[in-house]
């Protein structure tokens, strides 16, 4: 049974992709992933297809779903409206609707969208990296704690068995001396 309805996806590493094809989630298009320090230009292949489908209308509405960087302990999934863009009910210090754009508006947003889509885009992409590096330094100190546990638990365990050993030979010794 296919819950998705009309939602289409576009999957960035291989994990995403992964747990979406088990799902029967439609991937329209995938992206291996970013570097381990991603720049603007990893992100403009994915900019160039949603702004490209969204101004076609292939869709209607285009949400990100990653990963925010939140502190060294705690990442959330978070999904994000990018399209369309929804404007905010904060408006201190813009005077009405006194704006005379200069090329026309058309041509103004159709510079802008790009921009806007990058760099929301980036930034999920760089809030991402930064959780997966904060999620593996984590994952990395726990192992090292545990690994210095057992090494402290093997060392006296090893100990304690070299000590009986020897206590016991003492024991062969003392007692193979009373016998002559």
């Amino acid at each position: 049974m296919d819950t998705t309805g009309d939602l289409e996806l576009v999957s960035i590493g291989r994990k995403g992709r992964d747990a979406m094809r088990r799902n029967r989630v439609p991937i329209v298009a995938h992206f291996a992933g970013f570097r381990d320090r991603p720049s603007f230009e990893d992100v403009l292949p994915l900019v160039r297809l949603v702004s490209d489908e969204y101004e076609a209308g292939t869709y209607n509405q285009v949400d990100i779903i990653f990963t925010r960087f939140v502190s060294t302990l705690v990442q959330r999934a978070e999904m994000v409206g990018l399209l369309p863009i929804k404007p905010t009910s904060d408006t201190r210090g813009i005077p009405g609707s006194q704006f005379i754009f200069e090329p026309a508006p058309d041509v103004v947003l159709d510079e802008l969208l790009p921009r806007y889509l990058g760099t929301r885009l980036y930034q999920a992409a760089l809030e991402s990296t930064a959780s997966f590096f904060s999620s593996q330094m984590v994952a990395m100190k726990n192992a090292t704690e545990n690994a210095d546990d057992l090494i402290e638990d093997y060392t006296l365990r090893y100990n304690k068995a070299r000590q009986a050993n020897i206590t016991s030979e003492l024991i062969e010794i003392a007692s193979g001396a009373q016998e002559r």
